[in-house]
């Protein structure tokens, strides 16, 4: 396939006024990726699983209390971020975190590796990536511009696969080296290496910073940058702010039949109060950005509202990230298992497929942030994960019926590249229909998908211990297709990022 030509700046709405963040973060994300993947990405699965005597509930187990320790750090830190903490003291917080995780991680690995020793160490990682993940995520997206966000997320992704494809790399040296088997001593010494490669990225969240977030301007043409965020926490008791807390995602109205009539789709017809459109003309840019979102109506049933107009877009992405979270948390932790105990893969081999997957994921992420912005970007993410779901099938397929190894080691590469390069289309789609004071709290939710994809995986390991490896992968794509279902109903709902530009665009020259 031909990878279609790099946009001009003229064409994608990147503005070449990039803060310092933008740099740091992409700079962080692949020296953090590069060192998680080295030694979380196959080697721990196979570490716990030596360790545990062959016990894949142990697995699930221990990720799943890295996850919950992640979840308990990072709803406070998103709620802290966007309310009365300085994003930079919580950075240096997860730093403190990270070196210490690191600590506690090369001790186990190199003098006593235990059980008990891991879930400590996984703990403080789960802690780290809490707090760093959700503080990083809203500040990288108050650093972009409107209208950038899945370009400069698609970078970012494309650096979260390139550095898992650098960890695997150093991992496949270091089999070479000690001989290429499956022993406790090999996998303790290659995620030794891996704790040591990510102490650069701990430290380099320390000099991000909120001082280099871009200013937005509302509709009188005010800059309203990251110091004057105070000012929005004063007015979130008004009811038309997105406060996430205060507001509850199930709205109480009831809708009458005259505007489900006249107005099928919900759309800007919808009636509003004349107070509602006062505090409306007062919003500021962040909540002018989502009236196209507003204007789309709210998720109704019956007559009933279900979820409120300009809350649609992000509970239905966060909904498909979560129940996406779940089905892949039951089975990837179990791939790695999967081929050493009924493939019967090398080491080596192993890493050869987790360097593969990454990189062809990161010609499919261009790809489909170039479809995503012709065919949309909900559509471009379901259509990857059918074709996804679809290689799942044939893989588990291919193995019962007795195929060569080499294809159903395609197969599983084909599958995770295409399940995997949807992040930055469904990310900026998010980050687009939020307001900036609430983007920490929307990060926060990553986490939460991360304890559903932790849970998930304690639940694989006692399906694997009762059914088998190929019968969770096989629940694995049955949810993963109902996970599909909330970005369908995004399809005619969601603007396409030119829309978005242009509409920054005229209120930039009404500010002239």
């Amino acid at each position: 396939m031909e990878e279609p030509p790099e946009d001009d700046a003229s064409s994608t709405g990147e503005n070449t006024d990039v803060s310092r963040n933008i740099p740091l973060v992409l700079a962080y994300t692949f020296l953090a990726f590069a060192g998680r993947s080295l030694w979380s990405q196959s080697v721990l699965s196979a570490f716990v699983f030596l360790l545990s005597h062959d016990d894949p509930k142990v697995v699930g187990y221990l990720t799943a209390l890295m996850g919950v320790m992640q979840l308990v750090a990072s709803l406070p830190a998103g709620i802290a971020a966007d309310s009365f903490a300085s994003r930079d003291s919580l950075l240096r917080l997860a730093s403190a975190f990270g070196i210490l995780a690191i600590f506690v991680s090369v001790i186990v690995c190199t003098f006593h590796p235990t059980l008990v020793g891991m879930g400590v160490a996984l703990s403080l990682w789960g802690v780290y990536w809490g707090i760093s993940n959700t503080i990083i995520s809203a500040l990288f997206a108050d650093s972009i511009q409107d209208g950038d966000r899945s370009h400069y997320f698609t970078q970012r992704q494309i650096l979260v696969k390139i550095g898992m494809t650098t960890g695997p790399t150093v991992a496949l040296a270091l089999f070479f080296i000690l001989g290429d088997e499956w022993t406790i001593h090999d996998c303790a010494t290659v995620m030794t290496v891996g704790q040591v490669v990510c102490a650069p990225a701990v430290l380099l969240v320390c000099f991000l910073s909120d001082s280099y977030t871009i200013p937005h301007y509302s509709s009188s043409g005010e800059s309203s940058s990251s110091s004057s965020q105070d000012q929005d926490f004063e007015n979130k008791d008004e009811s038309h702010i997105f406060d996430g807390i205060k507001e509850p995602l199930l709205g109480q109205q009831t809708v009458s039949s005259i505007d489900i009539q006249s107005s099928p789709t919900y759309s800007s017809s919808l009636s509003v109060t004349s107070s509602e459109s006062s505090h409306h003309e007062d919003d500021d840019e962040d909540d002018q950005k989502c009236c196209c979102l507003r204007q789309m109506g709210p998720l109704s049933c019956c007559g009933k509202i279900l979820v409120s107009d300009h809350r649609v877009v992000p509970c239905l992405v966060a909904l498909s990230d979560l129940m996406s979270g779940l089905a892949s948390g039951m089975s990837i932790r179990y791939f790695p298992i999967f081929f050493l105990n009924d493939m019967k893969l090398s080491p080596m081999v192993v890493q050869i497929l987790y360097i593969a997957s990454p990189l062809t994921q990161t010609v499919l992420s261009k790809v489909a942030h170039w479809g995503g912005r012709r065919l949309g970007r909900c559509q471009m993410a379901v259509m990857y994960k059918y074709i996804g779901i679809s290689f799942l099938a044939c893989m588990i397929g291919a193995h019962v019926g007795g195929l060569p190894r080499a294809f159903v080691c395609v197969l599983f590469v084909a599958r995770t590249s295409f399940m995997n390069s949807t992040g930055a289309l469904t990310k900026s789609v998010l980050m687009d229909a939020v307001p900036r004071h609430e983007r920490g709290k929307w990060s926060a939710l990553e986490s939460v998908n991360m304890f559903s994809w932790s849970g998930s995986a304690a639940l694989g390991g006692i399906l694997v211990g009762m059914e088998g490896i190929l019968f969770n992968f096989c629940i694995t794509g049955s949810l993963q297709v109902l996970a599909t279902v909330p970005l369908l109903f995004l399809f005619c709902r969601v603007p396409s990022e030119q829309s978005i530009q242009r509409q920054k665009e005229e209120r930039d020259n009404t500010t002239v």
